[in-house]
């Protein structure tokens, strides 16, 4: 291990790495492989430490040409003889920089294949949004499973070259993940060195622990403001929250498909838990004919709720893809797709209905609850000026704000750019769907009332004291009347899409899904070019 400014960074030699028989599930080499003398040894090597299905993606100098060209080689004696023109790359340690050794031609496919790899290609790709405008390849290869035969290649074939991009900027979305939580684990790590007192502090009695896990909760006055309007609200329509709205619309899709296996994919499923409630209720109603696919990003989370799935007997009912949701590309159709408080994490929104829409069949339905509003959670101007008032009349006491643990004289929106940054985009997420789906059912909700109802100042009221429930029966009452006459726009949605054309059913005559989209200001469209701050002018 060499200690870098960041983070030990290991040290191996390619011709003889360290690694085990095939330990590793993938090898990235991104120009190293032509300042390697014995690159084929270095070949065979990728190859042994590869497991079954393991992947292989290089990028190197490329010729364009079938023939490799050496520029230089190395003798027994380790002296280097150049052939041509010496040629160096940039290297962070040596201001005379490494010597590049090969240009390489197509045969390095052919050199892969004797290495052991049987599916080997070049990919090109071209990206104006990403500025690879000319000549990009990069070459990949796949160590079969030891008991294939050639009549299963298919079987392990990627389906397209698009698909093969999107496992690559997965891999590379994994590492810029790794590296950016290595760098927040230093900053923590250095910080709490400058400032022992604040670690010392943190660790000692568990109590600061206990806060945070109690501001994670929903706060009771949220429950009060919920059971009391929104269920009321949505028994309207029978159901009284958004997973009996998503168990509703699923049972009554499988009565009506008695015959047909239906596939249900949930987006940003997480540990599975909602999926795996939704089968026990279809199972209770005897309705067997339906397979869920859960779908997210995070491996250890899947992970779990793979185990729960099997512990509970349902592996028959369940299969899990691991996947960024911003290059998520179908193959499958499907009768019924789930999301339930995802959308508004996902940045690529554009490329992921399109895709829901491909894969949806025609009389399917896509199944929403989520944020369509609070970009990052900022409040717009005119939420800021209808907001004023009540936040006026609350005591000191109730302006503390439990998440960013900090008094707030005045209420502050969140200022900041929307990278990064969850719900950046919520306020697309309607325009698009606008674009592309048709509504069958639309309940939007909310907006004022979540900020005081929600974790960061939620837990300051006490649900059981008449001051604060006539509080929040005000400030619903305010959202209420300027919803209705369009003065402010809900924050939330639950919703019921289709590809065929369909008569919507609304919470209100007044709020309908063309209404409820945020009106275009100088700061960008909300279906194009996202408002970045919703803070003024600012």
């Amino acid at each position: 291990m060499v200690q870098t400014h960041v983070m030990p960074v290991r040290n191996e030699d390619v011709t003889q790495l360290s690694f085990d028989d095939s330990s590793v599930d993938i090898v990235l080499s991104f120009d190293v492989l032509e300042h390697v003398p014995d690159y084929r040894t270095a070949l065979r090597e990728f190859h042994r430490v590869l497991d079954s299905g393991g992947q292989l993606v290089l990028s190197v100098p490329f010729s364009h040409q079938h023939e490799t060209l050496v520029r230089a080689t190395v003798d027994k004696n380790g002296n280097i003889k150049h052939l041509v023109e010496p040629c160096y790359h940039g290297d962070p340690l040596s201001h005379e920089g490494v010597l590049s050794f090969y240009d390489f031609g197509m045969e390095l496919l052919d050199e892969m294949r004797e290495a052991g790899f049987e599916e080997c290609f070049l990919l090109c790709y071209y990206s104006k949004k990403w500025a690879y405008l000319n000549r990009n390849v990069v070459f990949i290869a796949r160590k079969l499973k030891a008991s294939g035969k050639r009549g299963r290649l298919a079987k392990f074939a990627w389906h397209s070259a698009w698909d093969q991009a999107r496992l690559i900027s997965e891999k590379l979305a994994e590492i810029l993940r790794f590296t950016i939580s290595s760098l927040e684990r230093n900053a923590i790590r250095l910080s709490e060195r400058l400032s022992p007192g604040r670690a010392q502090k943190s660790q000692s009695s568990g109590g600061d622990m206990a806060m945070n896990r109690e501001v994670l909760e929903l706060p009771a006055i949220f429950h009060y403001w919920s059971n009391k309007y929104l269920a009321a609200e949505m028994s309207r329509f029978g159901f009284g929250n958004a997973e009996e709205l998503f168990f509703q619309k699923t049972q009554g899709f499988l009565k009506e498909s008695k015959n047909q296996r239906v596939k249900i994919l949930s987006i940003g499923s997480g540990d599975c838990g909602f999926e795996i409630r939704t089968a026990e209720k279809l199972l209770q109603w005897q309705l067997t004919n339906f397979i869920f696919e859960c779908l997210d990003a995070n491996k250890i989370y899947l992970e779990k709720g793979r185990r729960t799935v099997e512990a509970a007997g349902l592996s028959k009912y369940f299969r899990f893809t691991q996947c960024d949701l911003n290059h998520w590309r179908s193959y499958r159709k499907y009768e019924i797709v789930f999301s339930n408080q995802s959308l508004h994490g996902v940045r690529e929104l554009e490329g992921l209905f399109d895709s829901v829409k491909r894969a949806l069949r025609p009389d399917g339905l896509f199944i929403i609850a989520d944020m369509i509003g609070r970009n990052a959670g900022a409040c717009r101007p005119e939420t800021l000026d209808a907001l004023e008032p009540f936040w006026g009349e609350l005591p000191q006491s109730y302006r503390y704000n439990r998440v960013l643990n900090r008094q707030e004289e005045e209420f502050i929106t969140p200022r900041t750019l929307c990278g990064g940054i969850e719900a950046s985009r919520s306020g697309d997420i309607l325009p698009l769907l606008l674009e592309r789906f048709n509504f069958e059912f639309f309940f939007p909700y909310g907006n004022l009332v979540f900020v005081f109802i929600d974790r960061s100042f939620g837990h300051n009221f006490d649900a059981s004291a008449d001051w604060d429930k006539d509080f929040v029966d005000r400030v619903h009452a305010c959202d209420e009347a300027g919803m209705i006459n369009g003065e402010i726009k809900p924050v939330s949605i639950l919703a019921v899409l289709t590809n065929s054309e369909v008569e919507t059913v609304l919470r209100h005559p007044a709020l309908t899904p063309e209404q409820c989209v945020r009106e275009v200001s100088e700061l960008g469209s909300p279906a194009g070019k996202l408002e970045r701050v919703f803070t003024g002018k600012d």
